[in-house]
């Protein structure tokens, strides 16, 4: 069955075809075959103990009941709010409650190696780093203004799915570059990176605080904005830069960050 919508957008219709999404997430894994990030184990999984009984069928029991051992920010896709960084425990799905479907601009970005003083990052830029910068978003973002803005690393290849990020450090944005998603009040940033800030950053997290607006070196804030980061996603080769409809669910983990899947529908001119 095809199940399709027209949309307005800024007054400009659009077909949205809702039988055709695509997944952009990447599932939290108990086989030992993810992605590795900060030095964490794997994700664990063992049954439930009931007394003497280990509920697991192929250990005699009646049925499966396995006990997960996971973090969110760890070992998956995650939707993170300003929580992440304050001392106030901020639920993520109260700050996200009111972003609902919303318009997404997927855009491919080569990171690169600054040599001058362009761009610069807090803590200061070591030789080898490679930035995400504010030049190659404004290249690729251009006019538009929407919603969510989905990043897509180059290259693309499938090694995102297991990679150890402790053996190949990836790419991060540059402070300009996170204040110019600010300004297009993108709501939701979508990256296929493990932090938008660098994995060794002496605990600044300098592009959270710029994304949430809070002050560098600052745990607290005012008013928590309801916005979100959702880190380790993975946007195929087969979807072509461009506005989308995104549907970001988030699970129901009340926590400052949960396991979500995001999925985008192509959005077609009427």
């Amino acid at each position: 069955m095809r199940l399709s919508a027209r949309v307005d957008i800024n007054e400009t219709p659009y077909l949205l075809d809702l039988s055709n999404g695509t997944d952009i997430s990447l599932p939290v894994r108990f086989d030992g075959l993810s992605f590795r990030a900060f030095g964490a184990a794997p994700a664990s999984s063992e049954p439930y103990e009931a007394g003497e009984q280990a509920l697991a069928v192929e250990r005699g029991a009646g049925c499966n009941c396995p006990v997960f051992r996971f973090s969110a920010h760890l070992h998956g896709t995650h939707t993170e709010c300003v929580g992440h960084i304050t001392r106030h425990p901020y639920i993520v799905q109260e700050l996200a409650d009111g972003l609902g479907w919303q318009t997404a601009l997927l855009v491919s970005v080569s990171p690169e190696t600054i040599t001058d003083d362009r761009e610069s990052y807090q803590p200061q830029l070591g030789p080898d780093d490679r930035l995400i910068t504010r030049e190659a978003l404004e290249s690729c973002v251009g006019t538009a203004r929407p919603d969510a803005l989905v990043i897509r690393t180059l290259p693309n290849d499938r090694a995102k799915l297991s990679r150890d990020y402790g053996e190949e450090a990836p790419p991060f944005f540059s402070n300009e570059a996170m204040a110019y998603i600010c300004e297009l009040g993108v709501k939701s940033l979508l990256v296929d990176l493990p932090s938008v800030d660098r994995l060794s950053d002496e605990g600044m997290l300098s592009n959270h605080h710029i994304f949430w607006g809070m002050e560098q070196g600052s745990h607290q804030v005012s008013e928590p904005p309801s916005k979100t980061i959702t880190e380790l996603i993975y946007v195929p080769d087969e979807l072509k830069d461009g506005l989308y409809a995104l549907n970001l669910s988030v699970s129901n983990i009340l926590s400052d960050a949960a396991p979500s899947r995001p999925i985008l529908y192509r959005l077609e001119p009427a």
